[in-house]
């Protein structure tokens, strides 16, 4: 969360393999409106809901799962 309040100007994020939550990745969606390609591959703690619901909720982001 604390990446996402610094870097509003993102537009791809590589986080693969990182301890990212389903909460962190709302939070980086919400504050990274420029986002538009997130990688969260072989992320442990994403959930299937997580990821469904950030699909769903930003269409605008390609995310790789």
């Amino acid at each position: 969360q604390a990446l996402a309040q610094q870097c509003t100007g993102l537009t791809r994020l590589d986080l693969e393999g990182l301890l990212i939550t389903d909460a962190g990745l709302q939070a980086l969606a919400q504050r990274c409106t420029g986002l538009t390609t997130l990688n969260v591959s072989d992320c442990e703690h994403i959930t299937e809901a997580g990821a469904e619901a950030l699909e769903q909720d930003y269409p605008h982001i390609d995310i790789y799962i």
